[in-house]
């Protein structure tokens, strides 16, 4: 609902600056013969001429010529007047009055075929100076046009003129603007996802603005340095591009080949015949022709208007929105042919075009968007899955060869007390000492795995922090000692705590192991100094205790860029093929996964070269 609103919003706006301040409407009568000229229109019939229905000109697509004859107020005569036709596209449009010995005075000559340069106001519209200096009363119109004849004749005071010129600016400022916004922005996203949908829409939507931009003389104002025909013949050029582009487009975003082979294939001629078009447009089209080419619009607005539906159907990501986008499209496209018979003038059929294609372009970008969103969840989802299927596999193999590892190491313990010899003792003992470390990395693989997937459970049972902490210590000295390094154990903080014996309850293997896997890490990356593990215990709303271990280090510590990814999966300080220190980089992970599933958190505190200090808390209740 939201991308509705804003369309709405966005089409209000753009409809605003065309609003011309209110100006007097002209009454007209008209004469059409195709080979009328003065003579023929002076000595015509009074009864031929026949009146402009609500001062509104629509005669559709016609070969005539036209002949319109209209007066100014006598009061009027002596100020500054303009009249304006609002249509930029008509072919030639000539302004004549009558001297006292009744002779045509060719005034001004206006219209798309008139080089800017020559025209009496520098603007894409028609506008002609009623000069205050020429009192004249009666003046005739000639109109000559490929284009549909039909405008609103307005007589405009000097400020009026000037407001009308202000506002036909503006707004066509705003229509290409937006579409120029388009155009880059997706031509930007192209680029950064290589996703031809948006290369397709910003061809696309090049193409419309291009059309427009022909129909209403601003190709030629600052485009292209062409003759008035070049530029007209180029509106027929830029239609089958807009048109087939827009085609591609359609069936890229749907997903036609996938929705419906056969109206894939039914696209695909009917795009292969714009191809035809792009050649044609060179010639001179007859008015004939240039409806052929009206109805062409309408036959790619009705296929897109048919593949969004079955798109809909089928659950097409962004289908709805291009829907509804094709469908005010759809009804602008069907005002402009259906004003080639007549249709009453409205500012949307005035500018259909304009209209549906900015509503239709900020609509498509919705769709656009939201087909982005579909495809990064279903991409999320399909990475969820696989995950999920990786983490199982591990947590299965893991447990396939833990137990064919148990039996060799089991093997190896019965073997080391034989009667070996001293060669076969020493290369025993390297074999039970590789299947143990082999276990632990297997023990690691299967913990990770079940966390990852969910499965990893607590035991919680009654036991001693005291004993716990001290039975640990008491398994790493040996290992500390063998390098020269100090182990120290601070239990003050859990003593004080008042609890008797430090019973809680807890998984006393699990802590066991966030405290190992951070006291083997502290004593393998330091080389000299001291080792030190502080505990504390703290009672909590009379519910819970919260228990932090802090373990310090005087070892190499640890870059201030590395840290952040520090307890990732397989991360490593240094992952070289020539790393000093042995490891998978799970240790870390497991901890940060173990803290967090008992309510906890895991931190580290590092200077290069000084030393490190990791922490962590996590909830124990009371026995």
């Amino acid at each position: 609902m939201r991308w509705l609103l804003n369309t709405l919003f966005v089409g209000i706006v753009l409809l605003l600056p065309t609003l011309v301040i209110a100006s007097e409407a002209v009454s007209m009568d008209y004469y059409a013969h195709p080979t009328a000229v003065y003579e023929d229109v002076i000595s015509v019939d009074e009864n031929a001429w026949r009146p402009v229905t609500d001062n509104e000109v629509n005669f559709g697509l016609q070969a005539d010529s036209y002949w319109f004859r209209f007066t100014r107020d006598a009061d009027d005569i002596g100020a500054s007047q303009w009249l304006e036709i609002d249509n930029a596209s008509l072919g030639k449009v000539d302004l004549y009055t009558i001297d006292n010995q009744g002779r045509l005075v060719a005034l001004q000559t206006n219209g798309r075929d008139r080089p800017l340069k020559d025209r009496s106001v520098a603007s894409n519209f028609i506008y002609f100076e009623l000069n205050q200096t020429l009192p004249v009363e009666f003046y005739l119109l000639k109109v000559a046009s490929t284009a549909p004849v039909e405008f609103r004749p307005i007589l405009h005071t000097e400020r009026e003129f000037q407001a009308s010129l202000l506002s036909h600016e503006r707004g066509y400022g705003i229509y290409f603007g937006l579409l120029f916004a388009l155009v880059i922005y997706n031509l930007l996203l192209f680029v950064a996802s290589r996703d031809r949908n948006y290369l397709l829409y910003g061809i696309a939507t090049i193409g419309s603005a291009m059309l427009v931009a022909c129909q209403q003389g601003y190709a030629q104002l600052y485009l292209f340095a062409f003759s008035a025909d070049t530029v007209a013949q180029l509106t027929y050029f830029f239609i089958p591009l807009f048109l087939a582009s827009s085609l591609i487009f359609a069936q890229n975003f749907l997903e036609i080949r996938r929705v419906s082979t056969s109206l894939y294939r039914c696209g695909q001629v009917i795009c292969c015949f714009y191809l035809g078009l792009f050649l044609y447009a060179y010639t001179k089209l007859s008015s004939t022709e240039i409806l052929f080419y009206y109805f062409g619009i309408m036959l790619v607005v009705l296929y897109t208007l048919l593949a969004a539906l079955l798109a809909v159907k089928h659950h097409i990501a962004g289908a709805k929105q291009f829907l509804f986008a094709n469908g005010l499209l759809m009804a602008n496209a069907m005002i402009t042919v259906f004003t080639l018979f007549g249709l009453p003038l409205t500012i949307f059929s005035m500018y259909p075009v304009e209209i549906g294609t900015a509503a239709q372009g900020i609509l498509l970008s919705v769709a656009l968007a939201a087909k982005a969103k579909a495809k990064l969840v279903q991409a999320k989802e399909a990475a969820e899955v696989a995950n999920v299927a990786k983490t199982e596999f591990l947590a299965t193999i893991s447990h396939e060869i833990r137990t064919p590892m148990n039996g060799v190491i089991g093997m190896l313990d019965i073997l080391e007390h034989e009667d070996l010899t001293e060669t076969q003792a020493r290369m025993a003992g390297i074999a039970r000492s590789s299947a143990g470390s082999l276990l632990v990395l297997l023990n690691d693989i299967l913990d990770f795995s079940e966390a990852e997937a969910g499965k990893l459970k607590l035991a919680i049972k009654p036991f001693s922090l005291v004993e716990l902490l001290t039975r640990l210590t008491a398994s790493s000295a040996q290992l500390a000692e063998e390098k020269g390094l100090l182990l120290d154990l601070d239990l003050t903080g859990v003593l004080q705590a008042e609890v008797p014996e430090a019973r809680v309850l807890g998984d006393e293997q699990r802590i066991g192991q966030i405290i190992l896997n951070l006291l083997s890490n502290a004593i393998k990356f330091t080389a000299q100094g001291q080792i030190s593990i502080v505990a504390r215990l703290e009672r909590q709303m009379d519910v819970n205790y919260l228990f932090t271990c802090r373990i310090s280090d005087s070892g190499v510590g640890i870059p201030a860029a590395k840290r952040q990814d520090l307890f990732d999966v397989f991360t490593q300080v240094d992952a070289s093929s020539t790393r000093q220190y042995e490891g998978t980089g799970l240790g870390l992970a497991i901890v940060r996964q173990l803290t967090h599933l008992m309510g906890g958190e895991v931190s580290v505190e590092s200077t290069e070269g000084v030393g490190s200090c990791f922490e962590f808390n996590l909830l124990l209740y009371p026995t």
